[in-house]
């Protein structure tokens, strides 16, 4: 290798490609607060403008900023909280889109809820249907004091 360093690509084990910039999209630097929390209430409005094309620019945007890091594998996590599933549309084409440059694995995640969201367990188990990984992570969105617990879930 003529002295020079050779290592394995890195991996990001936990992305949300669906949710990347969409902050700016809404004209906004960010959540005014800077808070997760803010951002996560944020969501389900923006949720509702989606487009597959619109889901794939913006992802395109974070891979692109990955793989420039080096960053060869991507876990991202899908919501799936929405019956159109506009947000898994896109990341499936993407994932066999992009096949050759980095590899996307993609969690079914129900981010308004698998139990605290109106048909939120049809719509996981639509999505497994979808040729996705055999596990889900959920979030319990109703514990005393705002606590968010994550798990994961064999189907």
């Amino acid at each position: 290798m003529n002295g020079k360093l050779v290592l394995p690509p890195y991996v990001d084990p936990h992305l949300h490609l669906d949710y990347v910039y969409t902050l700016s999209e809404l004209g906004q630097e960010g959540a005014g607060s800077g808070t997760l929390f803010e951002a996560i209430e944020l969501w389900p409005k923006f949720k509702e403008t989606l487009t597959v094309e619109s889901v794939k620019k913006l992802a395109m945007k974070g891979i692109k900023d990955e793989v420039s890091q080096g960053v060869q594998h991507i876990r991202t996590h899908i919501d799936v909280t929405d019956p159109n599933f506009t947000a898994l549309k896109a990341m499936l084409e993407m994932k066999q889109d992009l096949k050759d440059t980095v590899d996307i694995q993609i969690v079914a995640f129900p981010q308004q809820g698998m139990y605290t969201y109106k048909g939120g367990r049809d719509l996981v188990e639509e999505a497994l249907k979808w040729a996705l990984m055999s596990w889900v992570e959920f979030r319990i969105m109703n514990l005393p004091g705002n606590l968010v617990k994550n798990r994961f879930m064999t189907l």
